[in-house]
């Protein structure tokens, strides 16, 4: 009898476990009570990346022609100053047959090599540039001893060796006439050498300091007609932009430039124009 009893109570628990009502299936798939919820909130603006690629440009592109060594051939042997490069005064503006191209400011191309005693407003030219390039030269348009030895100092910084020394030319020295029948034996001292400084190796351009826009290359053959490119003024980016993208571009939109080799610069857009349509060719 108690085991009966057990055995009916527990069919009965199965058959209710087995059976609920609609009431109960809806409280048992029921969510539970929502609590609280939080999450980290962060302030600030939204932004849209554009990113693209292009062109530096500036406000004055010119063009010089180089300086012509006297040699049988000139050939560029080095590149000194690529393409963006900045030139100020002294740099080396390009190698020709091994030899360095100084640039310095002014405002016509070097006629004659220079050396000790010389004067004239090429003489100034090159003190002034010497002193550009801080020198403590002062531009009294008379080569002298300082700036003899500014010359060598500039070679010796840039790496390469001073025009080598020359006596001056002793033909000057035969003007002074004198009475065939009294002829002057007597011995004269040797002039003392000097340096001469070679035209081919100086190039004015002007005011500086420059950038290098375009260079001949190594093995280029040197000519008269020979020259190089340069830039001045604020530098700006010139790029061809996606529609979409220059949609989202306005006129004092902010940004960042890069460069390979130079520190990132802020940069802001100055003018949008719209692509001109293209024509469309007839079939």
């Amino acid at each position: 009898m108690a085991a009966a009893g057990v055995g009916l109570l527990a069919g009965g628990w199965l058959l209710a476990a087995a059976f609920e009502s609609p009431e109960q299936r809806e409280a048992r798939v029921a969510p539970p009570t929502p609590g609280p919820l939080t999450a980290k909130v962060e302030r600030g603006d939204l932004s849209d990346v554009v990113s693209f690629r292009g062109t530096v440009r500036r406000d004055e592109v010119t063009t010089i022609l180089l300086p012509v060594p006297d040699a049988d051939e000139a050939v560029v042997t080095r590149v000194t100053a690529a393409a963006g490069a900045t030139i100020s005064a002294g740099s080396v503006l390009t190698e020709i047959n091994g030899r360095p191209v100084f640039a310095l400011p002014g405002g016509f191309r070097f006629y004659r090599s220079l050396g000790m005693g010389d004067t004239g407003p090429d003489v100034r030219q090159l003190q002034q540039g010497l002193a550009a390039a801080g020198a403590p030269v002062t531009a009294d348009g008379i080569f002298g001893a300082t700036t003899e030895s500014a010359v060598k100092a500039l070679y010796v910084k840039a790496g390469y060796a001073p025009p080598p020394e020359q006596n001056a030319d002793a033909a000057a020295d035969a003007d002074t006439s004198t009475d065939a029948s009294t002829p002057d034996d007597s011995p004269r001292p040797d002039p003392a050498p000097t340096t001469i400084l070679p035209k081919g190796e100086l190039a004015a351009l002007g005011t500086l300091p420059a950038y290098a826009a375009s260079t001949p290359p190594v093995g280029t053959l040197v000519t008269s007609e020979t020259t190089i490119g340069l830039q001045r003024g604020t530098p700006r980016v010139v790029a061809e932009v996606p529609t979409l993208s220059a949609e989202k571009l306005a006129v004092g939109t902010t940004g960042t430039f890069r460069s390979t080799g130079t520190e990132s610069l802020d940069v802001a857009v100055e003018k949008v124009t719209p692509a001109a349509p293209r024509r469309r060719t007839p079939p």
